[in-house]
């Protein structure tokens, strides 16, 4: 199989050939070694889901996401209730909690892992909220120095996507993904002689 370089995704960025696929990747894009295939948009490899996330599954992954949240908040007000209703004869020397380790240890039990997996399921969902905001993927925020296209003129970390938050957020929740196209950011020369 042999490339089209006359294709209209082709930038003359070496980087955007796939050796593995034998394709011109969009310039967002990556392969992953798991899946086997490149992704657009390529966010990261999810173990849970057992799959990549990107362009085409985003909105998916953020649903996802949000039902683990309701799930754990339902099975915590669940366990709350089922511990709060049950008849319990606490004597003033023990607590309540050390009544309910010794008395109920699968309810202790399930209560702990439910807050575990709340709050992962808060920290995931708010770190994709924020790259929401930003037009920013996992991939580009944690390997930003490895992509030049993720650095202005003067060397610095600058993102041509971000089309600002009120907008970055709107495209997505519309479409299910963000947008592709490049901000108009000023050039240095033009910063500087404003300043």
């Amino acid at each position: 199989m042999e490339i089209d370089f006359s294709s209209s995704t082709w930038t003359g960025n070496w980087s955007q050939l796939c050796p593995t696929c034998k394709i011109i990747r969009p310039v967002r894009s990556k392969h992953c070694p798991t899946c086997k295939r490149c992704v657009e948009q390529f966010d990261h490899h999810c173990p849970w889901i057992s799959n990549c996330v990107g362009k085409r599954n985003k909105w998916d992954f953020l649903v996802f996401l949000c039902m683990g949240i309701a799930t754990t908040l339902l099975g915590a007000a669940v366990g709350l209730h089922r511990l709060w209703t049950e008849p319990i004869s606490v004597s003033s020397s023990e607590s309540w909690t050390h009544f309910m380790v010794t008395k109920h240890p699968g309810a202790a039990l399930f209560m702990f892992m439910d807050v575990f997996l709340l709050i992962g399921a808060l920290i995931l969902t708010g770190a994709q909220a924020t790259q929401i905001a930003r037009n920013l993927t996992t991939n580009e925020a944690a390997n930003q120095s490895r992509y030049a296209y993720l650095r202005g003129p003067d060397g610095r970390f600058r993102n041509p996507y971000n089309q600002g938050c009120q907008r970055n957020c709107a495209y997505f929740l519309v479409n299910g993904y963000n947008n592709d196209q490049e901000a108009a950011w000023p050039t240095l020369q033009q910063t500087v002689q404003r300043s």
